[in-house]
């Protein structure tokens, strides 16, 4: 253990390997927005880049979606989400560029994951030419991008689950009425 670990206790967990944040707290796991902070803090000018980039590159596909006559409203109903997320597509005023807008937000948890994993290929193609210093035990996106797509596996799983138990729900419902 070096010096500067005996004195500081975040370098200590960072070097250990821990996620957590700066509550100290080891066994916490940060949500998908917290590491996306974190790697701010150490990648900051890398992620911003990455970050505009995978943007523009969102919501020009979703603008490009619904400009060619994609009916949202339907595909998100197909998809079984519920009338809370779908209700603000549904106004008919909305303009093309608000609906591309409102697609762009509901993907966010994607849109961090694609990203920090973007962010970790460019940090270590940069390392790999020299334009970055060597990884120090605190550069850890490889972990974070993992994560996060597990958190989403974790979500998409959950939504098939409630899914399938509204879909069981009407089922039995509709022999309800029928008999």
């Amino acid at each position: 253990m070096n010096i500067n670990q005996q004195k500081d206790p975040k370098v200590t967990q960072e070097a250990n390997g821990s996620t957590a944040g700066s509550s100290g707290d080891p066994e916490k796991k940060l949500s998908v927005f917290q590491r996306f902070k974190q790697t701010y803090k150490e990648h900051g000018k890398v992620l911003i880049i990455v970050e505009v980039v995978t943007s523009i590159f969102w919501y020009g596909l979703f603008y490009f979606i619904v400009t060619c006559g994609v009916d949202v409203i339907a595909l998100l109903e197909k998809m079984e989400l519920s009338e809370k997320i779908i209700q603000p597509f549904r106004s008919s005023s909305l303009g093309d560029f608000v609906i591309a807008f409102l697609l762009y937000k509901l993907i966010s948890p994607i849109r961090y994951a694609v990203t920090l994993g973007g962010t970790g290929y460019i940090i270590r193609w940069m390392r790999r030419r020299g334009k970055l210093p060597p990884v120090t035990p605190s550069t850890q996106l490889r972990t974070l991008y993992k994560d996060s797509r597990e958190e989403i596996r974790t979500k998409s799983v959950s939504f098939r689950e409630r899914r399938r138990s509204k879909v069981k729900a009407r089922g039995k419902k509709k022999r309800g009425q029928k008999q």
